[in-house]
């Protein structure tokens, strides 16, 4: 027919016998070998795929498996939650130039840090990412583009004029090591899954953060050893949302206790380098935790300069600086790629990326607002209860944990984070 024959010519080659060939007709596919091709069985001339068979890369391939309805979904949440926070802090009885529990502009950016925080890595694991086998740091190219436009947009949409010209070498730093520390938080959600990588990921950035806020920057605490109470209850919580994992594991293991023993000892080969790569993922969220941490530090420093004094919003105008490192990081990393001949598959990433780093950033300009409101100790911290939503995208869409022992565990430890950040947010806010 016409329709197949359209198809093969997008191709660039004729169709194999026994194919199916109900693709979609895109501008956006890229040529693809035939060993891409999905196969599936036909009789008289009929499929009954209830989907395209064929594997996509083009730009809008990024959706196959995880449809429209969901990017959209958080798309609309990112715009929303930047804009509420914004939109408070510019009315004179909310706004405040330092830290100011008493106001709703904190709260409410923790809550929008919290959603997308937990949401912005979907994209990650999409079906056609994960096939293309990219790696983390040809992918943070095209996060790092989205990451840029937003705040850039943003920028130019709430800043005076004069604020671009207060650049910063603190916001060059930030801009400049964020990519690599997301590079790290990528490879561990590959290795460990999307609730247990964001799990470690948090434990970590919290006692970070909250270390450097009380000790570096002497930011004060309403009541010490309930701060403390708050924060220990706070990892006991990560502890046993990292359980939950190990009880899903042991569940797995029971269900195949019957196999044969050559079978066995395939399993216990793979299990094994299974292990190597769950230890290497959980070493890279350990190292890109601690300098998540770290990443509002000089925000802090520049918000306290007299570069960032003399700007209209220093939350703001310390994202210009950012930028410039983001920016220079991009460059490295692409002539890295072209160095050791590893191609950048722009039609396949190019979406998912873009959409990733637009997430994340809509993300991080509510912790901004979180942290000038409530300051690094508290303000930050909170913002990583973002697993207990990362913990439910695992859940109920990555079907990781299915287990009910497994997911009843999960949930003592959603009670146990919610209890720790309000016992945090009651005692260590002065």
């Amino acid at each position: 027919s016409a329709y197949r024959a359209k198809s093969a010519a997008l191709c660039h080659r004729p169709p194999p016998q026994g194919t199916c060939m109900r693709v979609m007709s895109s501008p956006f596919l890229e040529k693809r070998d035939s060993s891409e091709l999905a196969s599936c069985p036909q009789s008289a001339g009929s499929c009954d795929c209830p989907a395209p068979c064929a594997v996509r890369g083009g730009l809008l391939s990024c959706f196959e498996g995880v449809g429209f309805a969901i990017p959209a979904g958080i798309a609309i949440v990112a715009l929303a939650c930047p804009g509420v926070a914004v939109a408070l802090d510019s009315m004179s009885e909310f706004h405040s130039s330092g830290v100011s529990p008493d106001t709703p502009v904190g709260w409410v950016a923790i809550l929008g840090a919290c959603l997308l925080y937990g949401s912005f890595g979907i994209l990650i694991k999409a079906p056609s990412v994960k096939k293309l086998g990219a790696g983390p740091n040809i992918l943070q190219i095209y996060i790092n583009i989205g990451v840029s436009i937003t705040f850039l947009a943003w920028c130019t949409l709430l800043l005076q004029p004069s604020d671009f010209q207060h650049l910063s070498w603190w916001g060059f730093l930030g801009g400049f090591f964020w990519p690599l520390l997301t590079i790290f938080a990528t490879v561990g959600i590959c290795s460990l899954g999307y609730s247990i990588a964001c799990t470690v990921w948090a434990g970590v950035t919290i006692s970070v953060s909250f270390a450097w806020g009380s000790v570096v920057f002497n930011q004060p605490l309403r009541w010490l050893p309930g701060s403390i109470l708050g924060l220990v209850v706070l990892f006991l919580g990560i502890v046993v949302s990292a359980t939950s994992s190990e009880v899903q594991r042991r569940h797995q293991a029971r269900g195949h206790s019957a196999v044969e023993d050559v079978e066995g000892q395939a399993r216990n080969a793979v299990t094994g380098a299974q292990a190597a790569t769950k230890f290497g993922g959980f070493a890279s969220m350990m190292i890109g935790a601690l300098f998540n941490g770290s990443l509002n530090s000089p925000y802090h420093l520049f918000a306290s300069s007299a570069v960032g004094l003399a700007t209209s919003a220093p939350e703001l105008a310390y994202l210009v600086s950012f930028v410039l490192g983001i920016l220079a990081c991009t460059i490295v990393l692409v002539l890295f790629a072209w160095a050791i001949g590893k191609q950048l598959h722009c039609r396949t990433l190019l979406v998912p990326g873009a959409l990733t780093g637009f997430y994340w950033a809509c993300g991080y300009i509510c912790a901004l607002y979180a942290t000038k409101y409530l300051g690094n100790n508290v303000g930050y911290p909170l913002c990583q209860t973002a697993i207990i939503i990362s913990g439910l995208w695992g859940i109920l869409y990555y079907k990781e944990i299915t287990a009910s022992l497994a997911i009843w565990t999960f949930s003592m430890s959603v009670v146990l984070i919610l209890g720790g950040a309000t016992m945090l947010a009651n005692w260590a806010v002065v």
